[in-house]
């Protein structure tokens, strides 16, 4: 009789056993789900923190070039400018599908970032068209710069 009471004690420790086993493997499971969502989300922002320096850079480089332009008339400087025009559409097409799910941040880029450049290349067309060499009054036109 004492013998039929081990059986049963032996199977409830080898089912504890398992249900541990099994728990601990859910549980690690789970936690290894979350750890690579978080580590695919963290990769994203920090390729969103790039893409944004980039567009910040080129945004800067058109500034550059249009200053320059005006300073000095060289075409070279256009060239430099339409280059700084792709990068800035690179860059906000990189930045719109890392973003497409964080709607405050793609609207701070479509609402704050992007109408620097939209202006930046109103301002040189404007100076093409017109043959303007004065720089003041663009620039004291737009309360962003």
């Amino acid at each position: 009789m004492s013998f039929g009471i081990q059986k049963k004690i032996a199977g409830g420790y080898v089912l504890i056993v398992f249900l541990i086993v099994m728990s601990t493997t859910v549980i690690q499971n789970k936690t290894n789900q979350q750890m690579l969502a978080y580590t695919m989300t963290a990769h994203q922002y920090h390729q969103a923190e790039r893409a944004t320096f980039q567009l910040f850079i080129a945004i800067r480089n058109e500034e550059t070039a249009i200053r320059r332009y005006f300073l000095t008339k060289d075409p070279q400087f256009v060239a430099a400018f339409r280059n700084a025009q792709q990068q800035i559409i690179r860059e906000k097409e990189v930045l719109e599908e890392l973003l497409a799910n964080d709607e405050e941040a793609l609207s701070c880029l479509q609402e704050r970032i992007l109408p620097t450049a939209v202006y930046l290349d109103a301002l040189l067309e404007a100076a093409l068209a017109n043959d303007q060499t004065e720089l003041t009054s663009y620039w004291l036109s737009f309360p962003g710069l």
